[in-house]
């Protein structure tokens, strides 16, 4: 699935025009780039230190083999014991995290590597002179279209499904048991929660707070 850019909620101009009203924006400069990230490292050669660098919810796209050292050069990027390094991605309570990990080889894999937080946590670990810590918020979303009738709302209910299973036209494309047993599994107890007549899915993030440190015992 292609998200093409809103030019009517952000753009350049729009970001640019905010940022003057800032104190000091003279000493501000904003460029936007269009690139995979593991791309744009490689290309650009990234140097210097930043006291703050974010990756909230891009992680998904990096090649799964590329993961680790994305993580490294751009933990390498972080002033020493003062910079701070956030990264937001599904947590292990997620309902999508739950779906991909048992449909896995079911699912195409061009665009998303289907990681999240316990997949992080895992690869900091082995990352030199790295500290962190993780902390979860939670949250669901009204997936209620999805329970009943194959034709009732059945738009809404491909694009929620669509969401979950980041695939396209998962109903109409998937065979018909790894279809019902995804939709199985999205309504179920291990993934959603029934409040009154609604039924709402888990979609709990993860928040690392990543240090780089001169020295750290592991």
């Amino acid at each position: 699935v292609v998200v093409k850019q809103c030019n009517s909620q952000i753009t350049y101009f729009y970001l640019q025009n905010r940022m003057l009203k800032f104190e000091n924006a003279s000493r501000l400069n904003v460029t936007f780039i269009n690139s995979r990230l593991q791309e744009y490292l490689t290309a650009s050669s990234p140097t210097g230190t930043y006291d703050i660098i974010t990756l909230v919810q891009v992680l998904y796209y990096v090649n799964e083999s590329e993961l680790f050292n994305v993580l490294n050069q751009i933990h390498g990027l972080l002033n020493a014991n003062n910079g701070l390094l956030f990264i937001i991605v599904i947590s292990d309570q997620n309902g999508c995290y739950k779906v991909w990990k048992k449909y896995v080889n079911d699912l195409p894999r061009e665009c998303n590597n289907y990681i999240g937080s316990p997949d992080i946590d895992k690869l900091l670990t082995g990352i030199n002179n790295c500290h962190f810590k993780m902390e979860n918020y939670y949250s669901y979303f009204d997936i209620t279209d999805v329970v009943g009738d194959v034709n009732e709302n059945a738009e809404c209910k491909g694009l929620i499904v669509d969401f979950i299973m980041e695939t396209d036209n998962f109903l109409d494309s998937a065979e018909k048991k790894l279809r019902m047993s995804a939709l199985e599994l999205i309504v179920g107890s291990e993934c959603s929660r029934n409040v009154g007549d609604k039924l709402y899915f888990n979609n709990s993030l993860s928040m690392l707070t990543v240090r780089r440190l001169e020295s750290v015992d592991k």
